[in-house]
């Protein structure tokens, strides 16, 4: 059987990139780069300090929250099906117990 030598390879800068959750098109430039080999966070863009926000960025903003609203609906409706189905679920197992008990095999 080979033997794989290890190698060392040098931490590099990843490009972090979150979900995107408005409908324009992102550019690549516009995504926060991480540098692993300093271990910080980017420094923020210019106009995230700045409010309110000017001219296309509120229409961007409205996109935004839109989507933020629509996915907390989304989560919100996942946890309520999640939980009808755990329920469903334990009663369906405990159903099967109360069978399996009754057989006499």
């Amino acid at each position: 059987m080979p033997c794989l030598p290890v190698v060392s390879y040098p931490l590099s800068s990843v490009i972090y990139s979150p979900l995107l959750a408005t409908t324009s098109a992102a550019s690549p430039a516009d995504l926060p780069v991480y540098d692993a080999r300093t271990l910080r966070a980017p420094e923020p863009k210019a106009w995230a300090s700045e409010w309110p926000p000017q001219d296309g960025s509120k229409a961007r903003l409205r996109d935004l929250n839109r989507s933020l609203r629509q996915a907390m609906e989304a989560a919100r409706d996942m946890k309520a099906t999640s939980h009808r189905m755990s329920r469903s679920l334990a009663w369906e197992l405990s159903q099967a117990k109360s069978l399996r008990g009754s057989c006499l095999f």
